[in-house]
């Protein structure tokens, strides 16, 4: 308004001429495309500043763009969710977490909308089961609404970010998920699911994956049959993969015998983590052998071996002591020492997962 700003009053009369005149017409028809980028979380119900901005941006819907890059829905009241997704541009949409208990009426509702969400490049699905426990329809029904669901993956061009956490879906949907992914996954992250070898058999064969900088398995039963397919993935993504983790996947001797090939060709891989495995001492030798390769490892998480269990379970920390200095040593082979950080499930001084200097020879609490 041709003024300046730090020295006008409050109270004060402004000059008013027909510059100011021009720069208020000016500022109107601004005003007409202002765009207002905000993140959103939705829970159980609207909070106060939630309906305040809904109701805020519904009266200016003519002169205001509301846009929500990064959302989070929680298992929200089908109305709540209608009403955001009617006012919230779904192109604008980069992050997008979903957890929800009422399948059917909340896919109805979001599925014409996650067809535009073309910017999308981050999705999280947590604990959204599809069976017929949960659709109380016909069995046509019941196998539409999970399709018409996973159909739309085909939309998102800039999707490089997956996490399922926590999902069953009935047999063959695994396979349309990954099967009609169209830009290559940068991280794939799968924590408490179920997969069966043919799964496992569709991930080392879609290609979309094949560029996969993290690799995540959580609480993933991986059976002995899906060794080879888990091998195959890794071999697939050896050139570009960073991380890896497989954390308690019920993996035994057999399992890490069968990735040990696979493994040694990840050469930009930076972090390990296999904690929470079965891996008798003579095969953790060898992993860990196999891992001192990698020149650019900077953090590996491993289990202690069977052979540091009593019968109960529980760690024998003099045992794992006596150890852990040999296992050190097969490292410390192949690397600097000072690049060294070996952790294991317990620290000797704590007791509890703790960072070992190799250097110092110390946990990292005793500094």
């Amino acid at each position: 308004m041709n003024q300046d700003f730090w020295d006008v009053w409050a109270g004060r009369d402004w000059y008013y001429s027909k510059e100011t005149e021009r720069n208020a017409q000016l500022c109107n028809e601004l005003r007409q495309d202002l765009k207002v980028v905000t993140e959103l979380s939705l829970s159980s119900h609207l909070k106060e500043h939630q309906a305040h901005l809904l109701h805020w941006a519904q009266q200016r819907k003519d002169c205001v763009r509301l846009c929500c890059v990064k959302m989070k829905i929680c298992d929200s009241p089908i109305e709540i969710i209608k009403e955001v997704l009617d006012i919230f541009p779904p192109d604008y949409i980069e992050e997008l977490e979903l957890y929800t208990s009422q399948v059917q009426p909340f896919l109805c509702h979001i599925a014409p909308h996650l067809g535009r969400m073309t910017r999308l490049h981050k999705l999280n699905v947590i604990h959204m089961v599809l069976n017929i426990h949960t659709v109380k329809n016909t069995l046509a029904d019941i196998e539409m609404f999970p399709v018409q669901f996973l159909s739309h993956f085909c939309n998102f061009n800039s999707l490089k970010h997956l996490s399922i956490d926590g999902i069953y879906f009935l047999p063959g949907h695994m396979q349309v998920l990954f099967g009609c992914l169209k830009s290559p996954l940068e991280t794939l992250n799968i924590a408490l699911c179920r997969l069966s070898q043919s799964d496992l058999k569709q991930l080392s064969q879609c290609q979309g994956l094949w560029q996969l900088k993290n690799l995540k398995f959580r609480n993933v039963v991986l059976s002995r049959l899906g060794a080879p397919h888990l091998r195959v993935l890794l071999e697939n993504t050896a050139d570009t993969l960073q991380t890896l983790e497989l954390v308690e996947c019920w993996m035994e001797d057999s399992h890490f015998s069968a990735l040990l090939p696979a493994l040694s060709l990840c050469s930009h891989l930076n972090t390990v983590n296999f904690c929470d495995n079965k891996i008798s001492t003579a095969v953790l030798k060898k992993l860990l052998q196999s891992v001192a390769n990698l020149s650019n490892i900077i953090v590996e998480f491993y289990p202690a071996p069977l052979e540091c269990y009593d019968p109960l379970g529980s760690v024998l920390v003099e045992k794992f002591a006596q150890l852990c200095p040999e296992l050190l040593d097969i490292l410390c082979a192949k690397r600097q020492p000072n690049t060294i950080r070996f952790t294991t499930d317990i620290c000797l001084e704590c007791y509890m997962p703790c960072f070992y200097d190799t250097e110092a020879r110390l946990c990292q609490c005793w500094q």
